[in-house]
């Protein structure tokens, strides 16, 4: 999502890859890494989940009376409950790596609400056999995206926030916006866009709500419009005809006011600029 308001065409987030999440299973652990090529310059981050596969293990005395301690095969320190020498209930592993899981678990999975935090991600939201699933949050290089999981991705309802105060809500496929799906843009500047998208790009029949309110509605090719556009200002006027790149009247259009007056001529900026006609409410030319 570009911050700068620059061509409609230069407001969009770039389309994420649609590759599917490689899986590397072993006898103990099961571990899931994603690459993601993310909208804004120079961005590339990698999320790593790893989960415990159900497995015995010996304790040593280092949690709280009430609780048990678990060294793990993959370096992990569990701190929690166990169940027929299984991770069950609350609990909390600690790696050597920086990473840390503390909620919930299940079977020796971690598995229900729980919170991840690693060096490149933290995750908090539901969890299923380790993996992502469900309702949750997931920020990465202070990059956001919430809403729901499924094995490990987002896919479905969710928001995207860059962390420059721009964000993207609609329907996400493995991260991705659906295309041809209506979303919802947002711009640090103010602006809004509502309507269907295309490589996460305006494109289809849409409204962009400028940060004065004014609304202009049109027919958006992959993040420009085309064509004739209508805007709507706060004040009742309506004006028909081109925009330019930042959503104003530009070009040869027409402006009905709300007392009844009409120009018909050019525009620049939003205001009339070089020969033109107004009529009065009237009847009277000018």
């Amino acid at each position: 999502l570009d911050r700068s308001l620059a061509p409609a065409r230069d407001v969009h987030c770039t389309d994420l890859p649609r590759e599917r999440p490689m899986k590397v299973h072993s006898r103990h652990t099961m571990r899931t890494a994603l690459s993601l090529a993310a909208p804004w310059p120079a961005l590339a981050v990698v999320l790593v989940l790893s989960a415990l596969a159900p497995l015995p293990a010996t304790a040593a005395p280092r949690c709280p009376p009430h609780l048990k301690q678990l060294d793990l095969p993959d370096g992990g320190h569990y701190c929690g409950q166990l169940k027929n020498g299984k991770l069950q209930g609350q609990g909390r592993i600690d790696w050597k790596n920086k990473q840390s899981y503390v909620g919930q678990f299940s079977g020796g999975y971690m598995q229900g609400h729980g919170h991840i935090v690693t060096p490149q991600y933290e995750y908090v939201g539901q969890l299923y056999e380790g993996l992502m699933q469900g309702q949750g949050k997931l920020t990465m290089s202070g990059v956001t995206f919430e809403g729901q999981f499924q094995k490990g991705v987002l896919t479905g309802r969710g928001r995207m926030d860059t962390g420059n105060g721009s964000t993207l809500e609609g329907e996400f496929e493995n991260f991705t916006p659906k295309d041809d799906s209506p979303v919802i843009i947002t711009w640090t500047t103010g602006d809004r866009y509502e309507g269907p998208q295309l490589a996460s790009m305006p494109h289809g029949e849409g409204v962009w709500t400028r940060a004065d309110k004014a609304k202009v509605q049109g027919d958006f090719e992959f993040g420009s419009l085309s064509g004739q556009a209508r805007i709507n200002y706060p004040d009742g006027a309506v004006y028909t005809g081109p925009v330019d790149r930042r959503m104003q009247a530009q070009g040869k259009g027409e402006l009905r006011r709300a007392n009844g007056d009409v120009y018909a001529g050019r525009f620049a900026a939003d205001q009339p600029d070089g020969a033109g006609q107004l009529t009065r409410a009237d009847g009277s030319v000018q």
